[in-house]
């Protein structure tokens, strides 16, 4: 096949659709949409329940206090304090410093603060002493003047606070804790409406400044000890929280420092330590955050980013996710065409769930696995969306103004018709008949579109398809592909009907296909396509001919089909098959898509009896002539060996293969004169027959076939069955015919 074919083509643009629908989604509200209400929190939740979160650091230490006691004094806070940074840790962080303590009127008390040996960090609102020199951080120059909005660079814009935090900025190094998406905080925050001005002033994350590290910024990113840290285009950074038990049973109660009880805490401190010291239950609405695992302390979210900084944990974007989606996409793309299994794809978006939620536990991978779901279930329905691309046959005529005039073309035409939807549907509701032909014509397009076919129009309980237009013919040999389509059809038409699925409930179906010139193009409104030719009345009158879960071919088509092709599908015998306004018998093949399996046969043959209710108030009993030819039927040159008989027909065996249909005269002889001589007294000869179904003979180039007597009333076709039984020796009886006789 070429690489430029019409199916690669419409492969090609149909990945790149996708791919630029996947860009514009993850560039739309609706991304974020389902990242915040579904896919982070059914992250975080799925870690959080399997007890896969990342731990604690051992390196941060937990105090915890009660804002409504009433601790002795500021001296003794001011003791513990010192108790702690005698013991060398980094820093001592503390949230929420105006509920811990208020600090002393005095120029004394605040002078003894700010000469603790370790820094004092202190989370507060920022309001315009945010300029001093202390809260100042390495900025690049040319992208901070730039960014008077805030666009592109690593931190946000705010607005100063109007609180006076000047007494506390005496004695600590005070940082912003904000955060206003769930689950993210900010790890630079820029204040003031003055970015452009010499003035310009940064004030970091207090985790950042806790952890004592160097920041600064370069070329639009947040540095950290010389490691860049994962910030997103709005400044912002997910916080990947440890485990939420960790942060109720390491926690230590500051009241009983105060009463020398913990003085195993402060004999755990080591140099690299960062204590927090924190509220133990939230002080107000605003002391609490909205985050992926539920509602927080905004202290939680500050210890949860410092873990993140210290342990250098973060949770980024996998890479090429993009890349992963589409390939997702070609994934069901090919698996639809190898396997229609329900089961099997439902296995894969289960393990496409799987793998998604098992980067986010193990590695820390932050991914996009509904996309990928949704690439792999549109590369599913593929054949519905590559129509809609452009290629298809009505897009082709209406960008093509030449083909807007019928031409002459090699197609290979296809009729498809289901058998016994007429009679079953008799005791069925108009909206369930319409209902389960909708679906099986539904069913029957896909098919035909998945091998390259058009659909011509539907035809009550059939559709007329045609293989090798708008593409030229010699682009693909579309004889062998309208033909793989109806053996694909009629296997899986098979496995419906034996599972009885009743949202899938399908009728045993008969193809024909026939190969020939056809005038096709558009006939009156722009959406019509017209096939005219002797090549679209043959393929009716094949799948008149054919049976059920068969396949019938033309001549013609049977020419088309390359030897190893036919290696690959045997199956196929030459049947004569009569056609209206001819005398003659006309060459046409049948396929058997079940050659070489009895099972599948017999499930056939079940299936298409029950479906009709062939065998109900029928007799069917047969009697065989065990004498081989000692009861022959002849027309013209063709004679037929007799194998049992019955009240209303003759199984055959011939050497030529007749299709069903056919109608002929016959002669019957006998190696007994006195049965010839009756049949031909009494008037009964000759006769006409119906072939009504025919199979061949295994390892043999002979053909059974069942036929039915067409000219003759009941008391004749019980004389002539009498008069036959008299080759039967005396003591034989009937059996139950076990072959399928059709209606």
């Amino acid at each position: 096949m070429s690489l430029f074919s019409k199916k690669n083509i419409e492969i090609l643009v149909f990945l790149g659709a996708w791919a630029l629908a996947s860009m514009l989604y993850r560039l739309s509200p609706v991304a974020e949409f389902v990242e915040q209400k579904f896919l982070r929190p059914l992250e975080f939740k799925t870690r959080e329940l399997l007890d896969l979160a990342p731990p604690l650091d051992s390196r941060i230490k937990l105090l915890t206090y009660r804002a409504d006691r009433l601790f002795p004094s500021n001296t003794a806070l001011l003791k513990a304090l010192e108790k702690i940074a005698a013991r060398q840790p980094r820093s001592i962080y503390v949230d929420n410093v105006w509920s811990f303590f208020a600090p002393g009127k005095s120029a004394t008390f605040a002078q003894q603060l700010a000469q603790l040996p370790v820094p004092l960090v202190v989370s507060s609102r920022i309001s315009e002493f945010g300029r001093r020199d202390n809260l100042m951080v390495s900025i690049d120059s040319e992208k901070f003047s730039n960014g008077v909005s805030g666009v592109g660079l690593p931190y946000r814009v705010g607005i100063p606070y109007s609180i006076d935090n000047h007494a506390v900025q005496n004695f600590a190094r005070i940082g912003q804790d904000e955060s206003y998406t769930p689950g993210y905080v900010y790890p630079m925050l820029s204040f003031g409406s003055h970015l452009a001005t010499s003035s310009s002033f940064v004030v970091p994350h207090v985790a950042l400044l806790a952890a004592g590290g160097e920041l600064a910024t370069h070329d639009g990113q947040v540095w950290f000890d010389g490691q860049e840290l994962p910030v997103a285009e709005r400044g912002q950074t997910l916080v990947n929280f440890p485990r939420r038990q960790d942060l109720r049973t390491r926690s230590h109660d500051f009241a009983d420092l105060l009463l020398d009880f913990e003085r195993d805490f402060l004999s755990s401190i080591a140099p690299q330590d960062v204590i927090a010291i924190l509220p133990e239950v939230p002080l107000s609405a605003r002391s609490e955050r909205s985050s992926y695992i539920g509602t927080i302390k905004s202290s939680w979210l500050t210890v949860a980013f410092l873990n993140s900084v210290m342990t250098w944990q973060w949770l980024i974007p996998m890479p090429f996710d993009d890349v992963i989606a589409i390939l997702c996409c070609l994934l069901g793309l090919l698996a639809v065409r190898v396997l229609s299994r329900k089961i099997f794809f439902a296995m894969m978006y289960v393990a496409i769930a799987s793998v998604g939620l098992a980067c986010f536990m193990f590695f820390d991978l932050l991914t996009t696995w509904p996309l990928w779901a949704a690439g792999f279930y549109l590369g599913v329905r593929s054949d519905y969306f590559l129509r809609m691309l452009s290629l298809t046959e009505e897009n082709f005529i209406k960008i093509t103004a030449p083909r807007r005039e019928p031409t002459e073309h090699l197609v290979s035409a296809m009729f498809i018709d289901m058998v016994g939807f007429s009679m079953s549907s008799e005791d069925l509701t108009p909206r369930l008949a319409l209902a389960r032909l909708s679906s099986n014509i539904t069913y029957l397009k896909e098919k035909i579109y998945r091998h390259g076919g058009e659909v011509n129009k539907t035809l009550g309980d059939g559709l007329l398809a045609y293989f090798g237009y708008p593409v030229a013919s010699n682009n693909r040999n579309h004889a062998e592909a309208a033909l793989s389509c109806a053996i694909e059809i009629q296997q899986d038409c098979l496995q419906r009907c034996v599972e009885k699925n009743d949202s899938l409930y399908t009728y045993p179906l008969r193809i024909g296909i026939n190969t020939d010139l056809v005038y096709i193009g558009v006939i009156g409104d722009d959406r019509d396509i017209s096939l005219v030719g002797s090549a679209v009345i043959f393929a009716a009158r094949l799948e008149a001919a054919c049976e059920p879960f068969r396949i019938m071919l033309g001549s013609t088509t049977r020419k088309f089909l390359s030897e190893n092709f036919l290696a690959d599908n045997q199956g196929l015998n030459k049947r004569w098959v009569k056609i209206k306004h001819y005398e003659k018998l006309f060459e046409a093949y049948e396929y058997n898509p079940f050659h070489g399996d009895l099972v599948k046969q017999s499930q056939a043959k079940r299936s298409y009896r029950t479906y009709l209710n062939l065998d109900k108030d029928r007799d069917y009993r047969r009697w065989p002539i065990p004498e081989r030819e000692s009861l022959t039927m002849r027309w013209g040159d063709d004679q037929a060996v007799i194998l049992n008989v019955s009240n209303c027909g003759f199984a055959i065996e011939t050497s030529r293969y007749l299709a069903k249909g056919v109608v002929i005269e016959v002669m019957l002889h006998s190696k007994i004169d006195m049965v010839e001589y009756t049949l031909q007294k009494s008037g009964l000869l000759p006769f006409r027959i119906e072939i009504k179904w025919g199979q061949p003979v295994e390892n043999s180039q002979k053909f059974k076939q069942g036929v039915r007597i067409t000219s003759l009333n009941q008391e004749q076709g019980e004389m002539l069955l009498n008069i036959c039984l008299g080759v039967l020796p005396a003591s034989s009886g009937g059996q139950d015919d076990v072959e399928v006789h059709g209606a």
